[in-house]
């Protein structure tokens, strides 16, 4: 839901300035005036006979830190793909309690960069997780890679980095930390990894028997619910369902069967879309991504579907993973990448029902952005369809979820502003819902807006919600899309009143009322029958 996103173009061009003239790496440590509060603990030492950085551990507030704003470092890789690389050691590092939470363990970042983006909501602002080994102390000096991309657009007047010894006890040394250039695209490595292949001048195909040229209007909803849920659900006009949660391997299909009835009768499209194995860690990205064990899971649960589910029509799709979190934090390290194992999903659920219409989400959350789809390659299946979640701007649509950026009591929508954007209106929505063109132009590929929702209690949050959907109904590449959601956290619940501040406890509007939020979705679900 959130940050960043990619204009995919293929990787020689997306390297294509890089490859006419790489510009120089910069490092943050030799290159720049370093500068730090002299109460922290860092110094230049000795170390191997080269001048080094040391940050000492310590106390939260209390532990090594550097922070250098260095915009024209970042200026001049602007529209490029680029590596941040970090040569450092650890000398009996020991980890200290979490400040959010004392009996989890505050992870190791050493490093954190940062920029705003175009729309000047957020900042890219990565702190990439680094394993401390045991014992605390690394075997002499590491390397490590972390990848990102700088937009065209993006704002590099505050552009800057940190360098943080963040534990309890210890110290890291910094002999480096540079960004340069990256040499070759990622993504395009990932392809290759995962055995597939991507033709030039690709084009995504589909079934004509799917593109009828009926926009299909729905929300999403745990597989959980009763059956009458989904009977109310069908009574609002829905004509789709984004059915979630559901766990292959451990969940009753007998009581999953009794939910898809309802929908069939009422002739509601199905897109399944279960949990991923292993949920997400203290990285907040999924285990997965490391596990050999939940991969193995995540493809037999796969399996198990796709042979379940074959000649059956009561599930149209199946959504492979719901908003991966990787490229986000910039670690190239993990065992798996996202692609690969949706790649390899798609393989094995093709292998067993051919026929099958698929899902596929971008990385970091699914936002229609320039880094999202910058870490984004089609697949090379037939009927595949790409979603996307939009929540633009968060300030209003995660109000207290993801912190408090704006005052509901003097800024609305339209009309608000935030880190000193253009009024955000639906001119400014579409403007950012249209970055998703260039991947859909370039491959032919068609979309569904998987998920979309405004705070309840945030003014202006019922003429966001038209204004979304009238943006999703007249793109001609958006072939669905699913209100988040029905009968999940009170925020984005359609059946609570929208007076209560964030703060306090809504209460769920009275019989036979719809609050302003339900009135708009109705009105726009309502347009299924026509």
């Amino acid at each position: 839901m959130k940050r960043l996103s990619m204009a995919v173009v293929s990787g020689l061009a997306v390297l294509a300035a890089a490859a006419q003239e790489a510009p120089k790496p910069f490092s943050f440590v030799h290159d720049a005036k370093l500068a730090w509060n002299k109460k922290l603990p860092v110094s230049w030492v000795e170390k191997d006979g080269a001048k080094v950085l040391k940050l000492e551990g310590g106390p939260d507030g209390h532990s090594g830190k550097v922070d250098l704003k260095c915009p024209e470092a970042f200026e001049r890789f602007r529209g490029m793909e680029i590596e941040f690389v970090l040569e450092y050691m650890l000398e009996d590092a020991k980890q200290r309690p979490s400040k959010w939470d004392k009996k989890q363990m505050e992870p190791f970042r050493p490093i954190t960069w940062h920029w705003e983006h175009a729309d000047a909501e957020w900042s890219s602002w990565e702190r990439p997780w680094v394993k401390i080994p045991e014992g605390g102390s690394t075997e002499g000096w590491q390397v490590k890679r972390f990848r990102s991309c700088i937009e065209k657009n993006d704002s590099l007047k505050k552009a800057g980095i940190e360098l943080h010894a963040s534990f309890g006890s210890g110290a890291l040394y910094v002999k480096d930390y540079r960004i340069e250039a990256a040499k070759e695209s990622f993504m395009d490595g990932i392809v290759e990894k995962a055995g597939a292949k991507i033709p030039e001048g690709y084009r995504c195909e589909y079934s004509k028997k799917w593109l009828d040229g009926k926009k299909r209007r729905g929300i999403v909803a745990i597989w959980s619910f009763k059956p009458e849920d989904f009977e109310k659900i069908a009574g609002w006009g829905c004509d789709l369902v984004r059915m979630s949660r559901f766990k292959p391997l451990e969940d009753d299909y007998e009581k999953l069967e009794a939910r898809l009835a309802v929908l069939k009768k009422h002739n509601i499209r199905v897109i399944f879309a279960p949990t991923t194995p292993g949920g997400k860690g203290n990285r907040n990205k999924y285990a997965i991504f490391n596990s050999d064990s939940d991969r193995e899971k995540f493809l037999q649960g796969w399996e198990k579907l796709a042979t379940y589910f074959k000649g059956r029509d009561d599930v149209w799709a199946f959504g492979i993973m719901n908003e991966p979190f990787q490229g986000l934090f910039g670690n190239t390290h993990d065992k798996y990448n996202y692609w690969q194992l949706v790649y390899e999903a798609i393989s094995r659920i093709r292998a067993i029902d051919p026929d099958r219409p698929i899902v596929a989400t971008a990385d970091s959350g699914g936002s229609p952005g320039d880094y999202q789809l910058h870490f984004m390659r089609p697949y090379p299946f037939k009927d595949v369809w790409y979603e996307l979640h939009f929540y633009s701007p968060l300030a209003l649509t995660h109000y207290g979820v993801l912190g408090k950026r704006m005052d509901p009591k003097k800024q609305s929508y339209p009309g608000m502003t935030i880190l000193g954007s253009t009024p955000w209106d639906k001119a400014m929505l579409s403007r950012i819902f249209d970055k998703r063109k260039e991947f859909a132009e370039k491959y032919g590929a068609r979309w569904f807006v998987g998920e979309f929702s405004c705070m309840r209690c945030m003014p202006g949050a019922a003429q966001w919600l038209d204004d979304c959907c009238g943006i999703f109904d007249a793109a001609d590449d958006v072939d669905m899309w699913a209100y988040h959601s029905y009968g999940e956290y009170h925020g984005w619940n359609l059946e609570y009143e929208e007076e209560t501040p964030y703060e306090g406890k809504p209460k769920k509007m009275p019989k036979g009322e719809d609050c302003s939020r339900m009135k708009v979705m109705k009105a726009h679900w309502a347009e299924n029958s026509r």
